[in-house]
């Protein structure tokens, strides 16, 4: 038996606020933009103490055909979500939007943790 759309609309619908319960933004966020044809694996990972980083909010433009960039920023989770994953009840997860740009398609990302 396939599901109505009806149904199915309703069950995405009651289904969406569960999918993230919580956010927080994401502040602070710095960009390094290193120009064209650079293998990021092939480098180490830049001092974030560097004077060549610059802010980047939602909505800035970066990037181009075959550009790499590395961004930084710091964030924690809060008590609460820590105390939930101890119990195994839930996943914290990190959602960066990279954008999508007309000359060069999706950019791809690669996301370290603790260095």
């Amino acid at each position: 038996m396939r599901p109505s759309m009806q149904r199915l609309r309703r069950a995405l619908i009651e289904l969406a606020p569960r999918i993230y319960a919580e956010s927080r933004l994401l502040r602070n966020l710095r960009m390094l933009d290193l120009g064209s044809g650079v293998d990021p694996g092939e480098m180490p990972i830049p001092s974030s103490d560097s004077g060549k980083w610059f802010s980047v909010h939602p909505g800035s433009r970066w990037g181009g055909h075959d550009r790499t960039a590395w961004f930084h920023a710091v964030i924690e989770a809060p008590d609460a979500w820590l105390a939930q994953l101890d119990e195994g009840e839930q996943a914290v997860v990190l959602r960066l939007l990279l954008g999508r740009g007309s000359e060069f398609g999706w950019p791809e990302g690669l996301l370290y943790v603790n260095g």
